[in-house]
C-alpha cells in the first residue's frame, strides 16, 4: 500500500514540484517530501483508504503490520483537505499515538468515524511511534496569526512527539527575525535549514512542521499548509526593531551602562489589565492614575523604599512593560540600608533573568515584601548574603507590623465602601477628563493601591504560614473567598432577581476597563441573563487546635501584636477592601470615559477613533477640527499595527537581540479543587453575555474586573494568557470554586483557545485538550 495521490499509486520521486504546493492529504505531503530532504528524516509510512478499508479490514492490518512490523503505532487522520489553507479542520479529525498491534483496527476505525460523512478516497495515516523522544516541535517559516517575517520554532521536553499540538505541555518559542544574523543554537539551525529546504520546493507559502527529536535524528512527521496572510516588507520589520531597540539604548544610558530588565506582568499585571498591546488612550489613563506615581508612593506611605524612577511602565513597540528594577527597589523596607537594598534587588533580578516564566509571579517566588515565616529560607534560595538576609528579615518586620494593624485595615475597608457607591460625574470636556483622572488617582487609586498591598501581605504571610505546616492552602483561599466581591454580588442580585442591583453592577462593569471603545455593560441593548445558581455559599473556616498553636508560636517568633484568630479574622476584611476599592476605581474610569465619547460625538470622533488619542493629543486639539485629530489617530492606528509585526518576549532581557525572541515556557496558576471540562469557548473584548453559552470552558487573553459578567454564565472553567496567583481573574475563581489555568503564555493560549473541548485538572496541574467523554 503505497501512499496515492487521487487514487493511484505514485512513487514520491514522481510528484512534480508544483503538486507538492496543493492542498494534498497529510500522507501526500510526506510523500511528496520523501527522499528530497537532508535536514530531516521522514519515518516509514502506511496509507490506507476507506475503499480499502471497507472492502477487508483484516487484509489491511496485515500488511500495515507486514511491513511495519510489531511497534507500536501512530494513526493519523489523512483527510483530502485538512490542512488546506483556509479549510479550518486542523486538529478536527481524530488521531491516535501509541497504538499496539491489537487496538490498530479499532483506532483505525476511530479515525475514520471521526470524518463525519467519509469518502471513498478518505486515507489514514499509519506511522511507527518515534521513540524515545526528547523534543517535541513545530517550526513554522512565518509567525503564527498574523505571518510576519519570522520562522516561529515552538520546542517542549518529554516523551510524546504530540506534547506541542495537542497543548498538554508548556513550550518555549523561539522567534528568527528572516533578515537575522544572530547566532543560534545547533538544532534550531537545523530546524531553519529545514525550513529553508522545504521552501525550495514549494515556495515560500506559509506552512508548519511538526517535528520530534530522538537521538540526533530529527523526524518530520507532518506538513500542514497555511492560509497565506498579510504580505510583510522585510525592511519594513526591521524598522520598527530597531525604533524598539532604541527605547533599550536610551534606557541603559540613563542607568550609567546598567541593562534594563522589563517584563509585562512583575507589577500591577499590565498585560492583564490592559492587554499585550493596548492603544494609545488605555496605556494614558492606566499611567496617569497607576504608573506615573500611585505605585511607589501608595508604598512609600506604608513604609517601603521610594525607587531612583517615578514610572513604572516603559512603552517598547507599544508594549506596557513594567521596570523591573524599579518595581524591586519600591519593594523593600525604607528602613533598608542603600548597599543592602541594591544587592537585594540585584539577587532578585538575577533570579528573574535565570528563570523567565516566573514573570508573572515575582513576589510569590522571588520578590521577598514582607516578614514570612520562612523568610530566611527564601532570602537563602536567591543566593542572599547572609548579613542581607538578616537585615532584611530585621528590616521587614516593623513595616509587616504596621500593615497589619486591625483599625487601619477596617478604616481603609469603609473609606473604599464609601468610594465605591460614589457617583461620578462624566466629565464634558478632555481638559475636564484630566481633572477628574487627578482627582481619581489621589481620592481612589492611592487608598485602593495601599489596600492591595495590605490584602497581598496578608496572603503572603499565610501561604508562608501554610508552607511551614501551621495551617492549609486550601483554608486561606476559604478566608479570601468569604469577601464580598463585584463578581459575587452580582451572581446574588440575579439569583434573588434583584434588578435595581443588577443595574447597579452593570454601571460599574465594562470589559477592558481602560478601552473606551468597549461598551459598559449598561450600553448594551440586552441585560444580563440568569443563567447560574447560586453561588458557592461561604464555609467557616476553622482553625484546629494544633494550627491556632502553631500560628500563635509563629506570631511571637516575630513580635507580632495579634494572635491566630485576630490574624485570620483580618483576611476577609483586606480582601473586602481590595474588592471595593477596584470597584471604585473602575466606576470612576467608566465615568471618565463616558464623558469622552460624548464629547468626541459632538466632534465628529466616535469610539474607536479616541481610543486611539491620548489624553493630551485630545486636550491639545478640542479647539481644531476634527479632521485633525483624525489624521492624528490615523497615524496612531497605523503605527500601532505596524508595531504588532514585532515578537517581543515577556520579559526583556538585558541585550538580547530582538532579531531572535525567546519566549519562555509558562507555568500556569492552577485554581480549585476539582477536575472540569467542557466545550471551549473564546471571549474577547467584544463579546456579550448573550454570546456566551453555559457551562463553558472560557478562554479569554486577558481579564478585568469588567469581566464579572462571565461568572453570570456559569462557566465550567478559564483558561487565560496572562495572570498569575493573585490576579484579578484567580480571586475571582477562588471565591466561586471555579477551575481555572491562568497564565498559560500566548502560544500555548492559542492552541487551547482553538480547541473544540478541553479538561483542567487543577490539583493534578493538569490541562488537557480532549474529546469529551460518551
Amino acid at each position: 500500500m503505497k501512499p496515492s495521490l487521487h487514487g493511484q499509486e505514485i512513487a514520491s520521486a514522481e510528484l512534480p514540484l508544483a503538486v507538492i504546493s496543493a492542498a494534498l492529504s497529510k500522507a501526500e505531503m510526506l510523500a511528496a517530501l520523501a527522499g528530497r530532504l537532508q535536514a530531516a528524516r521522514l519515518p516509514q509510512s502506511v496509507v490506507v483508504d476507506l475503499r480499502q478499508w471497507q472492502s477487508d479490514p483484516m487484509l489491511c492490518c496485515a500488511r500495515i503490520q507486514a511491513t511495519l512490523g510489531p511497534v507500536a503505532l501512530a494513526v493519523r487522520s489523512s483527510r483530502h483537505g485538512e490542512d488546506a489553507p483556509g479549510g479550518g479542520n486542523a486538529g478536527r479529525y481524530c488521531s491516535v499515538i501509541g497504538v499496539p498491534a491489537s487496538g490498530m483496527s479499532t483506532a483505525i476505525a476511530a479515525v475514520f468515524a471521526s470524518y463525519e460523512r467519509p469518502v471513498a478516497h478518505d486515507q489514514v495515516l499509519l506511522q511507527p511511534c518515534i521513540a524515545p523522544v526528547s523534543l517535541a516541535l513545530v517550526a513554522a517559516n512565518r509567525a503564527p496569526g498574523d505571518g510576519a517575517p519570522y520562522d516561529a520554532i515552538s520546542r517542549a521536553r518529554g516523551p510524546s512527539s504530540s506534547a506541542i499540538t495537542d497543548g498538554t505541555v508548556a513550550a518555549e518559542t523561539l522567534y528568527v527575525a528572516h533578515d537575522s544574523s544572530a547566532p543560534v543554537n545547533a538544532l534550531t539551525a537545523r530546524v531553519l535549514r529545514l525550513l529553508r529546504e522545504i521552501e525550495g520546493l514549494i515556495g515560500e507559502r506559509p506552512f508548519e512542521l511538526e517535528l520530534a527529536l530522538s537521538g540526533r535524528t530529527l523526524w518530520l512527521l507532518q506538513l500542514r499548509l497555511l492560509t497565506p496572510l498579510q504580505a510583510f516588507s522585510r525592511q519594513r520589520v526591521h524598522r520598527i526593531r530597531a525604533r524598539a531597540e532604541a527605547v533599550r539604548v536610551r534606557l541603559r544610558r540613563q542607568r550609567d551602562g546598567q541593562p534594563p530588565l522589563l517584563g509585562l506582568m512583575p507589577d500591577w499585571n499590565p498585560a492583564e489589565l490592559l492587554g499585550e498591546h493596548p492603544r494609545p488612550l488605555a496605556l494614558d489613563v492606566f499611567n496617569r492614575l497607576i504608573a506615573h506615581g500611585t505605585w511607589w508612593q501608595a508604598r512609600v506611605a506604608l513604609g517601603y523604599r521610594r525607587p531612583r524612577q517615578d514610572d513604572l511602565i516603559v512603552a517598547v513597540a507599544g508594549r506596557p512593560y513594567v521596570d523591573v528594577q524599579a518595581s524591586f527597589e519600591s519593594l523593600l523596607p525604607s528602613s533598608l540600608d542603600a548597599s543592602t537594598a541594591a544587592r537585594v534587588s540585584a539577587r532578585w533580578a538575577n533570579a528573574l533573568r535565570q528563570q523567565p516564566a516566573l514573570h508573572d509571579r515575582v513576589e510569590t517566588s522571588i520578590a521577598l515584601t514582607c516578614a514570612e515565616f520562612d523568610a530566611v529560607e527564601r532570602l537563602r534560595v536567591h543566593a542572599v548574603a547572609p548579613a542581607d538576609r538578616k537585615r532584611m528579615c530585621a528590616a521587614l518586620g516593623p513595616l509587616t507590623q504596621v500593615m497589619l494593624d486591625p483599625q487601619r485595615i477596617a478604616a481603609r475597608c469603609a473609606q473604599l465602601e464609601g468610594l465605591a457607591r460614589q457617583q461620578w460625574a462624566s466629565p464634558i470636556t478632555p481638559v475636564a477628563a484630566g481633572q477628574a483622572l487627578c482627582r481619581l488617582r489621589l481620592e481612589v487609586a492611592l487608598p485602593f493601591a495601599q489596600a492591595a498591598r495590605i490584602d497581598f501581605v496578608l496572603a503572603a504571610l499565610l501561604q508562608s504560614a501554610a508552607r511551614v505546616g501551621a495551617m492549609e492552602m486550601h483554608q486561606l483561599a476559604a478566608l479570601r473567598g468569604s469577601a464580598r466581591s463585584s463578581a459575587g454580588e452580582l451572581i446574588d442580585a440575579l439569583t434573588a432577581g434583584d434588578h435595581a442591583a443588577m443595574r447597579e453592577r452593570q454601571q460599574t462593569l465594562r470589559p477592558g476597563t481602560f478601552e473606551i471603545a468597549i461598551p459598559a455593560l449598561s450600553d448594551w441593548s440586552a441585560t444580563i441573563a440568569r443563567s447560574t445558581p447560586a453561588r458557592m455559599a461561604a464555609l467557616p473556616v476553622v482553625l484546629t487546635d494544633a494550627q491556632r498553636s502553631a500560628l500563635n508560636r509563629l506570631l511571637r517568633a516575630q513580635s507580632f501584636h495579634l494572635d491566630a484568630d485576630s490574624l485570620t479574622a483580618l483576611v476577609p476584611v483586606a480582601a473586602r477592601a481590595r474588592e471595593v476599592g477596584k470597584l471604585a476605581l473602575s466606576r470612576g474610569i467608566s465615568s471618565v470615559l463616558t464623558g469622552l465619547i460624548a464629547w468626541g460625538a459632538r466632534h465628529g470622533l466616535d469610539r474607536e477613533m479616541l481610543g486611539w488619542l491620548d489624553l493630551g493629543s485630545l486636550i491639545r486639539s478640542a479647539d481644531k477640527s476634527s479632521q485633525e485629530s483624525i489624521l492624528r489617530a490615523q497615524r496612531a492606528a497605523l503605527r500601532h499595527a505596524e508595531d504588532a509585526s514585532l515578537r517581543m518576549p515577556a520579559l526583556l532581557c538585558a541585550d538580547e537581540s530582538l532579531s531572535v525572541v525567546r519566549c519562555a515556557e509558562n507555568c500556569p496558576s492552577f485554581i480549585g479543587n476539582a477536575p472540569a471540562s467542557g466545550a471551549v469557548h473564546r471571549v474577547t473584548r467584544h463579546c456579550t453575555p448573550q454570546s456566551l453559552p453555559p457551562g463553558a470552558v472560557v478562554a479569554i487573553e486577558s481579564a478585568d474586573p469588567g469581566f464579572d459578567w462571565i461568572f453570570t454564565r456559569a462557566p465550567a472553567a478559564l483558561i487565560t494568557a496572562f495572570g498569575g496567583p493573585h490576579s484579578h481573574m484567580a480571586l475571582r475563581c477562588g471565591e466561586l470554586g471555579i477551575a481555572a489555568a491562568l497564565g498559560l503564555g500566548l502560544s500555548r493560549f492559542r492552541r487551547f483557545s482553538q480547541a473544540s473541548f478541553a479538561r483542567i485538572d487543577p490539583l493534578r496541574g493538569a490541562l488537557d485538550l480532549a474529546e469529551p467523554m460518551p
